[in-house]
Order: C-alpha cells, then structure tokens, then sequence
C-alpha cells in the first residue's frame, strides 16, 4: 500500500503517518463517514475495527507495543483532535488535527446559496412528481456533502511532539 504524508480526502478520510525504527505505521479513519479505522504497518494491515468517535487501538511490532489513539476534546464542536502513538506506555508522537474556521459572512453566504439551490431543485422536482421522501433525503444528504467536501479545505494536520 503505497500512502502519502499526513492528508485528507472526502471519500478516504484521514491518513497519518508514523515513523518508528524504520517502520511506516499508517492510521486511517474517517470521522465523517463513520466506518473503518484501519492501522498499517509497512503497508500491511495490521488492525482494523469499527469507530464513531474516539479510539484506542493496541498492536505489536516485535517485542514493542504500540497504541495508536485519537480523541477531541470538545465531541459536538470544531474541537481539534489529537492522534497520538504511544511505545510501551510512553508518547512517541502527537500530531494535531486542525479544523480552520469560517468567518460569519461566508456561512450566511452558504447558507443563502445552499438554500436557493434547494429551493430551485425542490421546484423541478415537484413539477415532474418525485416523491415527497426523496426530496426530504435529497436535502439532507445535499447540504451533508457540500459542507463535507468544503471541509477538505479547512482541515490541517501539524505534528506537536
């Protein structure tokens, strides 16, 4: 598995990346897709469990053990997260997810033009008789994605060690 440095994608999630005694130990997660959070060590999968929140997650290399966890301190906000690989019980690394924020005036601008574009799309569909449920799903899942991709933006990962 060949990965880059520390990244995010829409669709992949998050990727961080270790290095340890010249092994490459890779963490991928998505927090906003809730799933998988999958740990590689020199590209082969070591761990993987299901996630919604935080997560602590324990291996092996060796004779060493290793735990991976990340967390938010505020759960409901623009908290930034902290990941964190520990060895043996003492922190190796830490590295910090950074969420950027939005000025005032760039939300009331999203939220005017999220919601002329629902309204026009509203407007079609009712003229050509889509069911009531789908438009429901429709802006929900809508707005959903917009803000998810704008996110990518606005997301910065820095390393606190």
């Amino acid at each position: 598995m060949d990965t880059k440095e520390d990244s995010y994608s829409c669709i992949e999630g998050f990727n961080i990346l270790f290095w340890d005694n010249n092994h490459k130990i890779n963490l991928r997660f998505n927090l906003f897709f809730p799933g998988y959070e999958k740990i590689f060590v020199d590209g082969k999968l070591i761990t993987s469990k299901f996630i919604v929140f935080d997560s602590v997650q324990h291996f092996k290399i060796g004779e060493d053990s290793y735990t991976i966890k990340y967390y938010t301190k505020k759960l409901f906000s623009r908290g930034d997260m902290i990941v964190e690989l520990l060895k043996n019980g003492y922190t190796l690394h830490r590295k910090k997810i950074l969420l950027k924020k939005l000025t005032k005036r760039k939300y009331i601008l999203q939220i005017f033009l999220l919601g002329a574009i629902l309204g026009f799309l509203s407007g079609i569909a009712t003229h050509y008789g889509v069911p009531f449920f789908i438009l429901v799903i429709f802006s929900i899942i809508l707005p959903y994605l917009i803000w998810l991709c704008r996110l990518l933006k606005r997301v910065e990962i820095v390393n606190i060690d």
